[in-house]
């Protein structure tokens, strides 16, 4: 980035929060009723359950205000109207929603829309930085986050199932899709409704887990908070022995006083990521009786990411601060969505008047174990085990019936609609006396298809076109039947693509191994093919068992002094195949080459292997 340039959007950011001081010191914001806003995420998806990478073209076509871009292709934004929080406020919302996404429907006949927090289907091709939303923007942030944290890092997961890999972009932040709303607070009640909004975040975020898939692996219930925080961060651990500070944060401590001290916090511990031009002087702005839209403190805080986020903004020349909760996953359905807002604002409310001490001398539970309650949520969902406010320990499931009656208070306070107040609250009932949210019909639904032998990507892509049916009806989640067949999707040879079918249980040994060890293992595995990787985990030759039987026909007689080594006898500089070209490929390859075999890379990396068996599997689903 520019120094001078660099220079000059510091010192707008330092001179917006001095203004923002001075207006919160001198009343600016007046008091007026809480408003409501969401903004909902969403995937485009083609009649296959696999990203659709064709937002602009949708974009285009649609031409309409309330939808934009995302940092992928295959993502798209939906704002909703600004609404007071007040009688009929969520079923408004909710058929906002339903008219929005129709209309969508309507002008993308090519396309399907999926509300999920991650795509389950989501393949590595697909969060190729080829996939970025052609948007100057999104190339500056991605650009300096890359500037700042170095070109490759490494993602580690650990759930049910473990993910570890590298990746150079942090283009993986496309994977997750989010349901975000709002809420207006005046400046002397933010401190208060934060530390609510912090409190409410476990049992919240346990009964709308929606993400247990990633890379078609199981790992957490909202697997979103794992991969946003490890995704967008510039932390760079490897050369220091002090401690790192994430962009990607639930806090560190409560706040006491102020919306300034998250604002300071965040200028204080993070760097800039981008300096766009600014025309607009907050500070001649505001000395000129104007309300300043403070551009440069609102470009810095979109780079933060906080949980609960605090934003300033100007709606109707009048001044806000607004808590951001981005904690919720899109979907299961809007129905879903507009449930797990209710129950959020109703708690907001709710608790507002309860004697809850934030206070480090006598505080009802401390913000580390508030903390710990968010990431248990998000790694057990509705079976974490979280600390609340009475000192006892609850499953979710059970602290969210208990939290209820509270969220009907707060939404009594708030005139909603009794009949909406109701209809809402009733599906966290059930969801929660069900024990059948979004992550675990995925996670029920793909056991049970599992047991079945179905492949992975079969019982992945079912799971999002019945999703989608779900969706488009608008039926809660806890009403869902346990998907119990896969979908009859009979994929053609040339949509197919290698990462979907490959083999990955690899078996690999190394040059200077002895020939027995080769010869056990495609003994003991039943396999054909063994792959041969140097040191450096390069893949430099194969082994066969049409290898090992023509070496020892050969040698039948003869008695070896000397172990033969797997380098002896190994097929050297194997041919190769890209995860992201297509099956049809691969088989033109094997047959042009007269091979049994083709070992797949990722990034120059092994990652699988297509063999003969590939092509009888897929042949079979093909035809059956």
């Amino acid at each position: 980035m520019n120094s001078e340039k660099t220079h000059f959007f510091i010192q707008n950011l330092l001179n917006d929060v001095r203004i923002l001081e001075k207006m919160i010191a001198k009343g600016h914001f007046q008091d007026s009723k809480p408003t409501l806003g969401a903004e909902q995420e969403l995937c485009i998806v083609d009649d296959y359950g696999n990203v659709l990478p064709a937002n602009m073209e949708i974009l285009k076509e649609l031409n309409h205000p309330q939808f934009t871009t995302e940092l992928a292709k295959f993502n798209l934004e939906i704002n909703t109207t600004p609404k007071s929080i007040e009688n009929h406020c969520f079923s408004e919302m909710e058929q906002e929603l339903i008219l929005l996404i129709e209309r969508l429907k309507q002008n993308s006949q090519k396309a399907n829309f999926y509300i999920g927090g991650i795509l389950p289907t989501l393949r590595h091709i697909d969060i190729d930085i080829d996939n970025i939303t052609p948007i100057k923007r999104y190339f500056e942030l991605v650009k300096n986050i890359l500037k700042y944290r170095g070109e490759e890092y490494e993602l580690r997961i650990q759930g049910e199932d473990e993910l570890l890999m590298k990746h150079d972009s942090v283009f993986i932040e496309a994977a997750t899709t989010s349901f975000q709303i709002h809420l207006e607070v005046p400046p002397e009640n933010f401190a208060h409704f934060y530390n609510i909004a912090q409190l409410i975040a476990a049992p919240v975020l346990a009964i709308s887990a929606n993400s247990p898939f990633f890379l078609r692996k199981k790992l957490w219930h909202e697997t979103r908070i794992a991969l946003l925080r490890q995704s967008i961060d510039i932390m760079k651990t490897q050369n220091t022995i002090r401690e790192a500070t994430s962009r990607v944060t639930f806090g560190n401590r409560w706040l006491k006083k102020s919306v300034l001290e998250l604002f300071r916090e965040d200028i204080s511990l993070h760097r800039i990521l981008m300096t766009p031009d600014i025309k607009d002087n907050s500070c001649e702005d505001y000395e000129n009786g104007k309300i300043p839209d403070l551009k440069a403190l609102q470009l810095y805080n979109s780079t933060i990411y906080r949980w609960n986020r605090p934003v300033y903004g100007v709606l109707n020349n009048r001044p806000n601060l607004r808590i951001e909760n981005r904690i919720l996953p899109a979907g299961p359905t809007i129905v879903d969505q507009i449930a797990n807002a209710v129950f959020w604002y109703g708690l907001m409310y709710g608790l507002a008047d309860e004697k809850i001490s934030f206070d480090e001398k006598d505080e009802n539970i401390s913000f580390e174990e508030c903390k710990n309650n968010f990431l248990k949520a998000a790694r057990n969902g509705i079976f974490a085990n979280i600390l609340w406010i009475d000192g006892q320990y609850y499953e979710a499931s059970q602290l969210v019936l208990k939290l209820i009656p509270i969220a009907q208070k707060g939404l009594n306070t708030l005139n909603i609609n009794l009949d909406d107040v109701n209809k809402y609250l009733n599906i966290i009932e059930n969801r929660a006396k069900t024990k059948q949210n979004g992550s675990n019909w995925f996670l029920d639904s793909y056991k049970l298809l599992k047991k079945q032998k179905n492949s992975n990507f079969d019982i992945l892509s079912s799971l999002v076109l019945k999703s989608i049916e779900y969706q488009e009806n608008n039926i809660p989640v806890s009403e869902w039947e346990i998907l119990n067949k896969c979908t009859d999707m009979k994929k053609p040879l040339d949509k197919i693509i290698i990462e979907e079918c490959m083999d990955r249980d690899l078996f690999t040994v190394r040059p200077n191994d002895i020939l027995q060890i080769a010869a056990d293992i495609i003994d003991w595995q039943k396999i054909r093919f063994l792959m041969v990787e140097d040191d450096d985990g390069k893949l430099i030759g194969i082994i066969s068992s049409r290898n090992l039987l023509k070496y020892f026909n050969a040698h039948l007689h003869h008695r070896e002094e000397l172990p033969v080594l797997i380098e002896e006898i190994m097929v050297r500089n194997p041919i190769t195949i890209d995860s992201n070209q297509k099956l049809s490929e691969a088989l033109d390859v094997m047959k042009k080459y007269k091979i049994g075999c083709l070992p797949v890379l990722q990034n120059h990396k092994l990652v699988g292997i297509i063999t003969e068996q590939t092509f009888l599997n897929v042949f079979s689903d093909i035809i059956n």
